[in-house]
């Protein structure tokens, strides 16, 4: 849901790195694709390549495995700054400072080591995603509730089905 209403995500990924994104709003859908190496948006009749930090931006979001593994080979800067707690919840803050010089602040809980919440500063902005009410999907661990803030605007996305291991057409990543 967001501010403009409420509306429906698909999201799918396929390695390596590729990612589908199909958001639905008020019957308007706005398909963003990335394929390996280029991605674009198209949005009714318009497609529109992405360039610079937009793609960058892609490309990481394609790559399901996120902050951490092989982190050496993505580049990340990883810094520990320590256990900080909030009033009721300890977290250990990790900042992750990625090749473009986007910076990510991020929080994992100090009992159970899941993702709580990221901080990530790009161009001047700050979005703040918080993640909540993790379920086991074949043992692995995955937030059903998303909350992002950016600009002082939320939008809370709660996942009705995860499904790993799907087979996916590589047709659905080609971009014409």
């Amino acid at each position: 849901s967001t501010p403009d209403g409420k509306g429906k995500l698909l999201l799918l990924h396929k390695r390596p790195n590729k990612i589908r994104v199909e958001e639905t709003v008020n019957n308007n859908t706005k398909t963003t694709i990335f394929n390996g190496s280029e991605g674009v948006i198209i949005n009714g009749a318009d497609t529109n390549r992405l360039t610079g930090q937009t793609l960058e931006e892609i490309k990481f979001n394609a790559d399901f495995d996120g902050y951490f593994f092989c982190y050496r080979e993505k580049a990340h800067d990883l810094t520990y700054e320590g256990e900080i707690s909030d009033g009721r919840n300890k977290f250990f803050k990790i900042i992750c400072v990625q090749p473009t010089g986007d910076s990510t602040d991020i929080f994992l809980d100090s009992k159970s080591y899941l993702l709580e919440k990221t901080i990530k500063r790009k161009n001047g902005k700050i979005r703040e995603t918080r993640m909540a009410k993790y379920k086991k999907i074949d043992g692995i661990p995955f937030p059903y509730r998303l909350t992002v803030t950016e600009n002082g605007v939320s939008t809370t996305q709660t996942v009705k089905n995860i499904r790993l291991n799907v087979e996916v057409s590589d047709n659905l990543f080609i971009i014409k």
